[in-house]
């Protein structure tokens, strides 16, 4: 039997999303993670984070007080130079992100590029995403 690649999350303690937007209700797109079931994002056509290397995702943890699960994950990309939304963007800068993301899928490095590494082309705040940064559709942790 094959084996499958096992990925790392970084999670709260209380098992909610990390590193979300503080301008809105928790409720409106963070994500339980349970032991044992899969998860999707809440906004349509979005991706969860993960990392693919343990230590990325330590150091990413250690940084915010989070803990790492490890996990597998359903359609995994790893881009050469990702770029996401700010924790601090508003709700709706966070649907404008991932709808101009799915638009633009086939020159998605268009996309992630950005002018003096702040602003991509439709006016998004990006920063760089984390060394082993991979975007999924679904998450399912193990422990």
């Amino acid at each position: 039997m094959k084996s499958r690649k096992i990925y790392w999350k970084a999670i709260r303690c209380d098992r909610m999303s990390a590193l979300i937007s503080r301008s809105y209700t928790r409720d409106s797109i963070s994500l339980l993670y349970p032991v044992k079931e899969w998860v999707k994002p809440k906004i349509k056509n979005s991706k969860i984070m993960v990392f693919s290397e343990k230590e990325w995702a330590n150091s990413f943890s250690r940084a915010y007080g989070l803990m790492v699960v490890p996990c597998y994950i359903k359609n995994p990309i790893k881009y050469e130079m990702p770029r996401i939304i700010k924790p601090e963007s508003s709700i709706y800068e966070i649907i404008k992100y991932w709808q101009e993301y799915n638009k633009n899928k086939k020159n998605i490095k268009r996309f992630f590029l950005n002018h003096q590494n702040k602003y991509n082309a439709y006016g998004l705040n990006l920063y760089r995403c984390p060394g082993s940064t991979v975007f999924c559709d679904e998450v399912y942790c193990l422990e």
